[in-house]
């Protein structure tokens, strides 16, 4: 189980954690946060993939 009940808050928090930690841990932050729109798309990865590992995952379950 993942940390949050939520599917949405994890992906949102796994999102945010990429595009925000590069920089802190001394890494080149530009793939993911070079511009608005990369932020964005890098939080929105995140969020469908959290969201499709939770249907896979109820799908399995069955």
């Amino acid at each position: 189980m993942t940390a949050t009940t939520s599917p949405l808050i994890s992906g949102a928090l796994a999102g945010i954690g990429a595009v925000k930690i590069p920089r802190h841990l001394g890494l080149n932050d530009a793939p993911v946060a070079a511009t608005p729109q990369k932020k964005l798309l890098t939080v929105s990865y995140y969020l469908v993939g959290a969201l499709v590992a939770r249907a896979v995952y109820k799908a399995l379950q069955r």
